[in-house]
């Protein structure tokens, strides 16, 4: 279900999906949901890391930006920017919130909630999550909730931070810049026009000598789409929603692979990740990713046995069952891609499939059969009988891969066919041998 959230992102994996998905009851499904939270919540901290190094390798330690007036669009094009805004989200029934909906008021962006004056006056207050965001551009972003927004409550949250962090912000926040951050600009949302005979906003409200938060808010703009998704977070459930949008954003820009790597190496500088502790969550998830390279001849498969297993047992056995070959296919060397063709020609195997064609018609000539395909239990019998060597193979084989009786006939069809393209009327103990390469390719190589 992890890899399926992944997919699905920014989509949410709902618990009513999960319930239709697996067929299980709500409070099952309600777990599951929680401890895929959980997993996301615990991983928050490599996200981090991985932002500061993306910060580290942009900017020196002592790098600082010119003056204020000077445009740094391109100075910053390209570079580890972290954008900040917040965002009031009221993911609640309209009874919670006293019926309220959304509006739009001479040109301010939509609103749902309420200043404390107001709600006061009214006689009711909203229930929701303030949300601190911290986006990079094409990189990833950090929701977190905060009780409000004061010094004390926010800065906190950008302690993390390297000091040399250009950070980009409206100005909500003006104690960023004099405490913690050199490099801050601001961008004002309020920005009216200059000509003051028109009540209009100003052009550079929302970009001004390149510097902007249009990411954050894009990232808010998702985030809102993709709670909408559920019918009703409780408050102090919100961080875990949070973070698990912000895990799943960060898999889609760095890949399950680095943040695996980057959480081993934090764990093993000192780092508690209950993630990544022995038989922790993403242990587990790691071990249902294939690599893809089992069976490979050249690059060893690094999935555990037990994920190898599993993988294959996605094929029930009565499937298996009605399945007559299957075919190792490994990659062609780089030689035999330039070669020229050395099989055998298309009009040479033409000809066997003909003559193999016409054996098959006349042993099945003034009866409802067609070919071998098509050959009852009792046509079987009659048609693939097995002398004392073929009987021999045949039982070792059936012992030793469980092979069903379905199996068993089926098995036989495979085989009298390629006795057939041989051009042998007798079912010999190559053509059974050939037969059982093509049978159940995870029990023959012994998976």
């Amino acid at each position: 279900m992890f890899h399926e959230a992944v997919q699905l992102h920014p989509q949410p994996l709902t618990t009513s999906h999960i319930c239709r998905k697996l067929d299980v009851g709500r409070n099952t499904g309600t777990l599951l949901k929680r401890r895929i939270q959980v997993l996301c919540s615990d991983l928050i901290p490599v996200v981090r890391e991985l932002m500061k190094d993306a910060i580290n390798a942009d900017f020196s330690e002592d790098f600082e930006l010119p003056d204020k007036s000077v445009d740094i669009s391109e100075m910053m094009k390209g570079k580890a920017v972290l954008q900040g805004d917040v965002l009031a989200l009221y993911n609640v029934t309209r009874k919670s919130n006293n019926y309220r909906t959304r509006y739009r008021a001479n040109g301010s962006v939509a609103s749902v909630y309420l200043n404390d004056k107001t709600a006061e006056e009214r006689g009711f207050c909203q229930i929701g999550t303030l949300v601190l965001t911290q986006a990079m551009r094409k990189g990833p972003v950090l929701f977190t909730s905060i009780r409000d927004e004061r010094q004390e409550t926010v800065e906190p949250h950008y302690e993390w931070l390297p000091p040399q962090t250009v950070l980009w912000h409206d100005q909500s926040f003006p104690f960023l810049e004099r405490g913690l951050f050199r490099n801050t600009r601001y961008v004002n949302h309020s920005l009216r026009a200059k000509n003051q005979k028109r009540n209009v906003w100003g052009k550079d409200r929302f970009s001004h000598l390149g510097t902007n938060n249009n990411c954050a808010e894009g990232q808010q703009g998702s985030l809102k789409v993709c709670m909408r998704n559920y019918r009703y977070v409780r408050p102090e459930k919100g961080q875990l929603y949070l973070n698990e949008y912000s895990l799943l954003k960060a898999i889609r820009v760095y890949g399950l692979e680095r943040i695996v790597q980057k959480a081993a190496e934090m764990r093993a500088a000192g780092w508690k990740i209950g993630a990544v502790e022995n038989g922790g969550e993403l242990a587990q998830v790691v071990e249902g990713r294939q690599c893809g390279y089992l069976f490979d001849p050249e690059v060893p498969c690094t999935c555990p046995q037990t994920s190898v297993k599993n993988y294959f047992r996605k094929i029930s056995g009565p499937i298996l069952d009605r399945i007559d070959i299957e075919v190792l296919v490994p990659r062609v060397p780089y030689r035999d891609l330039l070669g020229g063709g050395g099989g055998e020609p298309s009009e040479r195997v033409r000809t066997r499939v003909l003559a193999a064609r016409e054996m098959q018609a006349a042993r099945f000539q003034g009866s409802a059969t067609s070919c071998n395909a098509r050959m009852t239990n009792d046509e079987v019998k009659r048609h693939c009988a097995l002398d004392h060597e073929t009987d021999v193979v045949m039982g070792a084989a059936m012992k030793r891969l469980n092979l069903s009786a379905r199996a068993f006939f089926r098995l036989l069809k495979v085989a009298r066919t390629i006795a057939d393209l041989a051009g042998r009327e007798k079912l010999e103990k190559p053509h059974l041998l050939e037969a059982l390469s093509y049978k159940n390719l995870q029990r023959t190589y012994e998976v």
